[in-house]
């Protein structure tokens, strides 16, 4: 059995802002591709949580973040074994200042 993935309400949100401002700037194809594409990395995580490493910087690191690179966007996790689950904390673009956004 795999973990339960479960998003934050944080994540789900910006996935959406990535959504609309995609469908708005680019093409509403673009939007649909790129939210497939992070939901389905996202997905991923049921069976193989770990499979992606410890964000990189220090403050997400030391807080046992985990960070999943998906085209120009970072998704920050947590595998939390006890509960067999995986918390999405965040999804952002990786040209942000992204720890004000996760934290």
């Amino acid at each position: 059995m795999g973990f339960q993935v479960i998003f934050s309400q944080q994540a789900r949100e910006q996935l959406r802002e990535i959504a609309f401002y995609l469908r708005c700037n680019v093409s509403g194809k673009c939007a649909i591709r790129t939210v497939r594409e992070i939901q389905t990395m996202v997905e991923s995580l049921e069976e193989m949580p770990l499979r992606y490493a410890l964000a990189r910087n220090i403050v997400l690191k030391r807080q046992g973040y985990r960070s999943a690179v998906c085209g120009k966007y970072l998704i920050f996790y947590k595998v939390l074994q006890e509960e067999n689950q995986v918390r999405v904390y965040a999804i952002v673009n990786g040209t942000q200042d992204y720890l004000s956004l996760v934290l």
